[in-house]
């Protein structure tokens, strides 16, 4: 263990000034897939099924307070917006308030679910770039130590030129594939968490009952 960290400790003191930029990005996303985990898995997962297993019962028999209680003690956007179509929907909304009200509730849950993840993507071009421009960095050291210097003291100096060079590659190149395997995984998770609210969406309009007046309504 204590090797490992002296000879990642020489790898930081050889590459050279481009290898703090690459820190600060890898700190970003590592902030921003823990912000993103926290949000996606945490506060906006929940089982839709049993969800919607428990709230149409109540749905169909028009007991508002029983859904509303229930959409309310469950914390994550699927159950927001089902309330949001309970309410509408069990207070004699018509089918076109209904239908605008999932509009709505969909851009309005889908913009925090959505937001941040693609910074990830963003980090990982950026680490991988500074880690390029710390590669060129250290072979225009390398071949400036060739043209310029001694022979005794060439050798050296294109020894630390490759080695800032190899260090930003390498770094920059464990930042770009952390960032992009967590954007990979985090992009699926938001992607089945609007085909959850799509699906609570509709689910929920088709249980609401709409009577014939309301409906008839509608259609002049």
């Amino acid at each position: 263990m204590m090797d490992l960290l002296a000879r990642i400790n020489e790898a930081w003191i050889e590459g050279g000034i481009f290898i703090y930029p690459i820190h600060v990005t890898f700190i970003l996303a590592i902030s921003v897939a823990a912000e993103r985990i926290y949000w996606l898995y945490g506060k906006s997962s929940m089982n839709v099924n049993s969800f919607l297993a428990q709230l149409t019962p109540a749905i169909e028999r028009k007991d508002l307070q029983s859904a509303v209680q229930f959409c309310d003690s469950i914390q994550a956007p699927a159950a927001r917006l089902a309330k949001m179509l309970v309410l509408k929907g069990l207070s004699k909304g018509s089918r076109g308030d209904i239908e605008a009200t999932i509009e709505t509730g969909l851009a309005r849950e889908s913009h925090p679910i959505e937001r941040r993840t693609a910074y990830l993507s963003m980090l990982a071009n950026l680490a991988t770039l500074i880690g390029l421009l710390g590669t060129i960095s250290g072979l225009i050291r390398s071949f400036a130590a060739a043209a310029d210097l001694d022979p005794t003291r060439r050798a050296e100096a294109l020894s630390q030129g490759i080695s800032e060079a190899m260090n930003c590659t390498a770094y920059g190149l464990i930042v770009a594939i952390f960032a992009l395997v967590c954007y990979a995984f985090l992009q699926g998770k938001t992607q089945t968490i609007i085909d959850e609210l799509k699906e609570t969406a509709f689910e929920v309009r088709n249980a609401l009952p709409f009577d014939d007046v309301a409906t008839s309504r509608e259609g002049h």
